[in-house]
C-alpha cells in the first residue's frame, strides 16, 4: 500500500532495519542472561514472543509487565481493549515469583536464597507497610471524598497504591482527618509504619447464639461485599452467629433484621467481629 508506505518515517524505517539485523543475536543474549541468573530458564522464550500455551483463535494482544506496578498499570489498558474490541483476546504476563524474589533481593528488600525461600528485610517490611498505607488511605479517599461504593474501591486502590508519592499520601491522610481504619475495617498504618493492634476474631470462632459488631472484612471483592450488603450486613453493623455446622462447613448468620442466611465457613471466616 503506497499510502501506508509514505507514512513510515526515516527514523522508524531505520529502527525496523536495525532490529531485523540484530534479531539473530537475541537468543544468544538471552542464553547469557539465563546463565547469569537474570532470566527464568523456563519462561525465557516469552522474551522472543513464544508462548508455552496454545494461541487462542482470532486477534490477540500480548502485554507483559516486568514488575507488579507495571502489571497493575496495564489493567486500564486491558479494560479499554475489552470495551472497544470484545472479540479481542488479551493476555497479560508478568515476571515469575523467582524473578521477583531476585529483584527484591538485589534491591535490599528481601533476603533470598534459591530453593530455600525469602524473608523481608527491615527495609522490605517498611516498604510493604507503606504500600498498605497508601492502599487503605486511597480506599477511604475514594469512598468519603469521591463517593464510590465500598465494594468497588479495592481494584482502584491497587493502582493508586503504586502511584501516590509519600508527600501526597501524607496530604491525603491530613485531609481525611487521620482515619484509623479503611472502609473494610482494616487498620491504616501511620507514617512511621506502626499498625494498631486489634483483638478482633472471625465470627466462626465466636459462640453460637451471640450477636457481634462487624469491624472488618478481610475479603474485599465487590461481589462479596455487595452480596453481604444486600442482606444489610456491613462494617460497623451487627451480625449474629446462629449456627455453625462443622460437618458441612455451612455457617448460618442472622442479620440485624432477624433474617437468617447461610454462607460457607471459609467465607464467614473473613468477617472479623468484636
Amino acid at each position: 500500500d503506497d499510502g501506508a508506505g509514505a507514512a513510515v518515517t526515516l527514523p522508524l524505517a531505520a529502527y525496523r532495519l536495525l532490529t531485523r539485523l540484530l534479531e539473530p543475536l537475541a537468543p544468544r543474549l538471552l542464553d547469557a542472561r539465563v546463565k547469569k541468573g537474570k532470566e527464568d530458564a523456563v519462561r525465557v522464550d516469552e522474551r522472543l514472543g513464544v508462548s508455552r500455551l496454545a494461541r487462542p483463535d482470532g486477534d490477540l494482544v500480548w502485554l507483559h509487565g516486568v514488575s507488579v506496578g507495571e502489571t497493575l498499570s496495564l489493567l486500564p489498558v486491558v479494560e479499554r481493549f475489552v470495551k472497544s474490541r470484545p472479540d479481542l483476546t488479551v493476555i497479560v504476563t508478568s515476571g515469575t515469583v523467582t524473578t521477583m524474589m531476585k529483584h527484591l533481593g538485589d534491591s535490599g528488600l528481601a533476603d533470598y536464597l534459591p530453593r530455600r525461600g525469602a524473608r523481608l528485610t527491615a527495609a522490605g517490611r517498611l516498604a510493604a507497610i507503606r504500600v498498605i498505607r497508601r492502599h487503605r488511605l486511597a480506599e477511604v479517599f475514594l469512598v468519603d471524598v469521591l463517593g464510590m461504593e465500598i465494594g468497588e474501591v479495592h481494584p482502584e486502590a491497587e493502582i493508586l497504591e503504586h502511584a501516590l508519592s509519600e508527600r501526597l499520601t501524607e496530604l491525603i491522610d491530613q485531609h481525611l482527618g487521620r482515619p484509623a481504619y479503611d472502609p473494610h475495617g482494616s487498620p491504616i498504618p501511620d507514617a512511621n509504619g506502626s499498625i494498631r493492634e486489634t483483638s478482633l476474631k472471625p465470627i466462626i470462632e465466636r459462640a453460637e447464639g451471640g450477636r457481634y459488631h462487624l469491624m472488618r472484612l478481610t475479603r474485599t471483592d465487590q461481589a462479596f461485599v455487595d452480596w453481604l450488603a444486600g442482606f444489610g450486613i456491613a462494617v460497623g453493623g451487627d451480625v449474629g452467629l446462629a449456627k455453625r455446622d462443622l460437618i458441612t462447613g455451612i455457617v448460618t448468620l442472622e442479620t440485624a433484621g432477624g433474617r437468617r442466611i447461610q454462607i460457607r465457613e471459609t467465607a464467614a471466616a473473613g468477617l472479623l467481629v468484636e
